[in-house]
């Protein structure tokens, strides 16, 4: 009877030690989840700052006169650096036509400071965008 009673009673701690080992797995797979939705969330606020950046720079270009007295179009490319409070540090590149460069960079040196959720941006932050000059019918 002693021997019995032994083996049914260890039968419920491997049970439970099973029951643990799932439980385990289900948490680091909850926890797994949690971080996809919280990496996607933080994509999607970075997208929607950056898209609201872009909109501001698009707001504060200006046409140059005279490509417009040209009917210049252009698409000009610009890499920029914003620290993690939305200060601009420095433009390192303008590429595209020349004659767009000055309304390019005034239009981005206007635009800052442009402050990001809190917490979105940790670190200094390296942006290329192409700035687009169409003329409108």
């Amino acid at each position: 009877e002693s021997k019995e009673s032994k083996e049914s009673k260890s039968e419920p701690i491997v049970q439970s030690k099973q029951q643990a080992s799932q439980l385990v797995t289900q948490s680091s797979t909850h926890h797994e989840n949690q971080k996809q939705i919280n990496n996607t969330d933080e994509i999607n606020k970075k997208n929607r700052y950056f898209s609201l950046l872009k909109q501001a720079i698009d707001s504060h270009k200006y046409y140059p006169q005279n490509a417009l007295r040209r009917a210049i179009e252009a698409d000009v490319e610009v890499k920029f650096i914003i620290s993690s409070s939305g200060e601009l540090i420095s433009i390192l590149a303008i590429n595209g036509n020349k004659v767009f460069q000055a309304s390019v960079k005034e239009a981005i040196e206007s635009t800052f400071p442009f402050a990001p959720p809190k917490n979105l941006l940790n670190e200094n932050t390296t942006l290329a965008l192409v700035i687009s000059y169409k003329i409108q019918d």
